[in-house]
C-alpha cells in the first residue's frame, strides 16, 4: 500500500493470546514534514471503532443501573421530536431504530456542534423504517445513544467515557477530537489527507465532535489494540453484560 502510493502511511499492530506478534509503522503521518508513522505514538481517527468504546461505556451503565436497554428512547431524551414509531436504547445500539444514514456529504461537517446541537441535522425526519423490523447502520443512532447516556448519567458524555473506560483500561493516547484536530495542534496527530489520481492532498477540515459516540475518537494503532485485547478479555464488565452486548438482534 506505502509503495503502491495507495496510503501515506499506517501502523499496524498484531497480537496472539495476549501478546505482540508485530508492531510496526509504515510511510509518513505528515508527507511535507516527513514524520514517520509510529504504532505507539502516531494519533489517527479511529472512525467507527469508537462505537466500540461506546458500547463498553453503554454497558457500564446498564451494570449500574443507570439505563436500561429496553426502555423508551424517550424515557431518556423527551424532547426528542416524537415519530410514528417508539424505540429503545437497544434498537439504537444495534441500528434497529429506524434513523436514516448520512445524505451528501453530512459525513464530513465541520460545524462546532455538540451531541445535542448534532440531532439537529436529522431530527425532523421520519424513520426510515419501522423499529425492530429491518437494518441500517449508521452514527446518528449513536448520535442519539450518546445523547440518552448524557442525559442519564448526569455529565457529559466524554467525561463518562474517560472516566470509566479509557482511565481504567490505560487507553492514554485515546481522546476526543479537539476543536482544530490538525497536526499542528495536537501533538503526534496524522496529517489527513485524501487520494487524489496524482497522490494525495490534504482533506477538508471537519469537526467530529458530536458524533464522539459512533466516529469521533482519535487514538494511536497500540490503543486499539489494547481496546480489542479489553473486549477478548471481557475487561470491566461482568459476563452477562458482555453476553447482551455481543448478542446478535432478531429483526421481523
Amino acid at each position: 500500500l506505502i509503495t503502491d502510493k495507495k496510503v501515506p502511511g499506517l501502523a499496524i499492530t498484531i497480537m496472539d493470546n495476549g501478546g505482540k506478534v508485530l508492531q510496526k509503522g509504515y510511510g509518513f503521518a505528515d508527507l511535507e514534514n516527513r514524520d514517520k508513522v509510529d504504532p505507539k505514538r502516531t494519533v489517527f481517527r479511529i472512525a467507527s471503532i469508537s462505537k466500540c468504546i461506546t458500547g463498553l461505556a453503554l454497558g457500564k451503565m446498564v451494570e449500574d443501573g443507570i439505563v436500561d436497554l429496553d426502555e423508551s428512547f424517550y424515557t431518556y431524551v423527551p424532547y426528542y421530536p416524537k415519530k410514528k414509531y417508539d424505540f429503545t436504547l437497544r434498537q439504537l445500539a444495534s441500528h434497529t431504530a429506524g434513523i436514516r444514514g448520512y445524505r451528501g456529504k453530512e459525513y464530513a461537517l465541520n460545524q462546532n456542534y455538540s451531541i445535542k446541537d448534532g440531532m439537529e441535522i436529522f431530527k425532523n425526519d421520519p424513520l426510515f423504517f419501522e423499529p425492530g423490523t429491518s437494518y441500517l447502520y449508521n452514527s446518528f443512532d449513536f448520535v442519539l445513544l450518546s445523547l440518552a447516556m448524557q442525559e442519564a448519567s448526569g455529565i457529559s458524555f466524554q467525561q463518562y467515557i474517560k472516566d470509566t473506560i479509557l482511565m481504567p483500561l490505560g487507553l492514554e493516547t485515546t481522546f476526543p477530537p479537539q476543536k482544530d484536530v490538525s497536526s499542528s495542534t495536537v501533538e503526534n496527530i496524522a496529517q489527513f489527507y485524501t487520494k487524489k489520481a496524482l497522490g494525495f492532498k490534504e482533506a477538508v477540515e471537519v469537526n467530529n465532535t458530536y458524533k464522539l459516540a459512533g466516529g469521533g475518537y482519535l487514538s494511536t494503532c497500540d490503543d486499539v489494540a489494547q481496546l480489542g485485547q479489553a473486549i477478548l478479555e471481557r475487561k470491566l464488565l461482568k459476563a452477562a453484560i458482555y453476553d447482551e452486548l455481543l448478542a446478535s438482534q432478531i429483526i421481523d
